[in-house]
């Protein structure tokens, strides 16, 4: 079973690959589901559900089995002990047929929000369809048709992209904090069917070159990631309604997609070889801009996430090359991703490659990725968790500030060639030497999450015991050696090889028959993939190409959940702050130190935050608690440096 947004979906059956989907059921929610994605992947998986509902009834409310047809995709009916009301503006059912908008009541009803009355009285009522019960008003404008619920926007200007609900006024009010913004407007625009961006609009009248760049790296700094447009453009008015409102079916196009004859700008020396010619079709055809230069920004354009998946995807199949995603953080124009793919051994469009480039990559292939390269602070080292990826750090880096430099370790393998480190302690090694071979002297920042703390922990016993000073440890929820009982290290999803395997072992027992042949299904089933994983490695490395992306994944799982079974933590005399998660498995919620007590000698911090193992990463308070944190280890070291500082200046 799957569950996953429209926007997901689409990116993972993509070329071609929805073949990958049978006996999986789908549950689609989050957003709209197109018609045609629908009908897409319904002959290849065995059950598909709409699903519909917001957080404050508990995230699901309807659901809805699709089948094949024409029209809107319905969202289904009810679930258990849910009403579901459409109503007009005095509260008054309607008719089957009529848009009204949607109240919910029934069980999953959420009490209200947290401190904010005023808000939880507008929404939440006492239902007036059960005494004494709670009804909430979603905002959603929603109709019935033969008992089924189909959703039909929003009664607000709030919106919903990629699964988030976005205010555009709370954009609107970071973009007017600038004193150079003297109107702006915040709205989606579809690009394609499938592709929605937020764009923000704004009139800043005498503005100075550049304007345009320092708002965008001010607004990432002043919004979740979620909430940072994509387009920023600067108009000379807003439109306007006869009545004075701004008119936003009026506003223009971005410009990056308005100007179909102004490819004719760009100089023929800009046009670049054929691979750079080649991947400018791909972005322009992904992104609908027509001007792209080679030193366009990716991310500036337009790009994100899921429409990198498909570039890389595309790439792939263009040149013969198989980069991992992170490279999207190193090489965000044309010209960087051309070389990226040439460095790799690509096969130039017109056919022809170049095999022996593909050692020469493997040895030149870094683990340290410049996440945010600029800033005037000291920079911050995040270490990868299990898997070895780093695109998980982006939205925390972009939140701590512009002015924080940050640099990911990804782990080495990732590019499918190179050989991966089999324990913790060589992945500190080569890890504290990249680091060292760009910042030969510290003092260093570090920090990590879930398994890549450990990796942190580890680098810092390293450069300590070579003199160099720690200012700064940090741990993302890792589990420390004395956590009871011995829960996962890597808890949430990935849980410990050894406990997954003794957890089977004791369900198979108590299986019946019927169960057992199950169990031993699944088990057999693992096993074949690891044979299948070891013979595509045989054979990539006899061909010389890197391993496919899934191998390269799956076989650095096995290894970093066998490295972190068996690392043996040593005391640790420095500073180290635990960013602690509130909701913990029953075994660990009673310690607060999460099994570290014995290991740090020194000072040990411990932050509570929202969330859980898996969401930590992405919750806002961590990136305000972490800058915090940051604050005060550099003034510890500034405290600690000062007396030195007058003296020599003393002397």
């Amino acid at each position: 079973m799957l569950q996953t947004t429209p926007s997901w979906l689409r990116a993972l059956t993509s070329g071609g690959r929805a073949g990958r989907l049978p006996r999986m059921k789908l549950l689609i929610g989050g957003e709209e589901l197109p018609r045609n994605l629908a009908e897409s992947v319904l002959p290849h998986c065995t059950e598909l559900w709409n699903m519909y509902g917001p957080t404050e009834t508990t995230v699901w409310s309807a659901a809805g089995r699709v089948t094949s047809g024409q029209g809107s995709v319905p969202i289904g009916t009810p679930i258990a002990q849910t009403q579901i009301h459409i109503l007009d503006a005095n509260r008054n059912p309607l008719p089957e047929g009529a848009r009204g908008e949607i109240w919910i009541g029934g069980a999953g009803v959420a009490s209200g929000y947290l401190h904010q009355p005023d808000l939880t009285a507008e929404r939440f009522q006492s239902d007036p369809f059960a005494g004494g019960g709670r009804i909430y008003r979603t905002g959603d404008i929603g109709s019935w048709s033969h008992g089924q619920l189909y959703f039909h926007g929003r009664a607000d200007d709030q919106v919903k992209l990629r699964g988030f609900r976005i205010e555009p006024a709370e954009v609107e009010a970071a973009a007017l904090a600038d004193a150079s913004v003297t109107a702006a407007v915040a709205g989606v625009c579809e690009f394609s069917e499938l592709d929605r961006r937020l764009v923000l609009y704004v009139v800043a009248p005498g503005a100075r070159d550049g304007f345009v760049e320092r708002l965008r790296d001010e607004l990432r700094n002043r919004l979740p990631p979620y909430m940072v447009p994509q387009h920023v453009e600067r108009v000379e008015s807003l439109p306007q309604t006869p009545h004075g409102k701004i008119d936003r079916k009026a506003l223009p196009a971005p410009q990056a997609v308005s100007a179909p004859a102004a490819e004719a700008r760009v100089p023929a020396a800009e046009q670049g070889d054929a691979l750079e010619i080649a991947l400018r079709e791909i972005w322009r055809d992904l992104l609908g801009v027509k001007v792209i230069d080679l030193d366009s920004n990716f991310f500036d354009a337009g790009g994100d996430s899921l429409l990198g998946v498909e570039l890389f995807q595309r790439a792939h199949a263009l040149t013969g090359v198989n980069l991992p995603l992170a490279t999207l953080l190193t090489a965000q124009t044309v010209r960087e991703q051309a070389r990226a793919f040439r460095e790799a051994g690509a096969r130039n469009p017109a056919g022809g490659r170049r095999p022996s480039a593909v050692h020469g990559h493997a040895d030149e292939w870094s683990p340290l990725v410049a996440i945010q390269a600029t800033g005037s602070l000291p920079p911050l080292f995040c270490v990868h968790a299990l898997g070895g990826n780093v695109l998980n750090y982006v939205p925390l880096a972009r939140a701590i500030g512009a002015d924080q430099p940050f640099y990911g370790l990804q782990a080495i393998g990732l590019d499918g060639i190179t050989p991966p480190l089999a324990t913790v302690e060589d992945m500190a090694a080569r890890y504290v030497r990249e680091i060292r071979a760009r910042f030969p002297r510290g003092p260093y920042f570090l920090c990590g999450g879930s398994m890549g703390g450990l990796i942190a922990l580890e680098m810092a016993q390293l450069l300590r015991a070579d003199n160099e000073q720690v200012a700064f440890l940090g741990l993302f929820d890792t589990y420390g050696p004395q956590a009871e009982p011995p829960s996962p290290r890597n808890a949430g999803t990935a849980i410990r090889a050894r406990e997954r395997w003794h957890e089977r072992w004791i369900r198979l027992r108590t299986l019946d028959r019927d169960g057992r042949r199950v169990m031993i299904a699944e088990a057999l089933q693992r096993r074949l993939y690891r044979l299948a994983d070891a013979l595509s490695a045989i054979v990539c490395r006899w061909r010389g190409t890197p391993l496919p992306h899934g191998v390269r994944y799956r076989t650095l799982e096995r290894i970093h959940l066998r490295a972190d079974d068996t690392y043996q933590a040593r005391p640790y005399r420095g500073p180290m702050t635990l960013f602690r998660a509130s909701d913990q498995p029953e075994s660990l919620a009673r310690s607060r130190a999460l099994g570290w007590q014995d290991v740090a000698l020194g000072t040990l911090e411990v932050v509570d935050l929202p969330g859980t193992h898996d969401t930590l990463i992405v919750q806002p308070g961590l990136a305000q608690a972490l800058r915090g944190a940051l604050e005060r280890a550099r003034k510890r070291l500034s405290e600690d440096i000062h007396p030195a500082a007058r003296h020599e200046t003393h002397a």
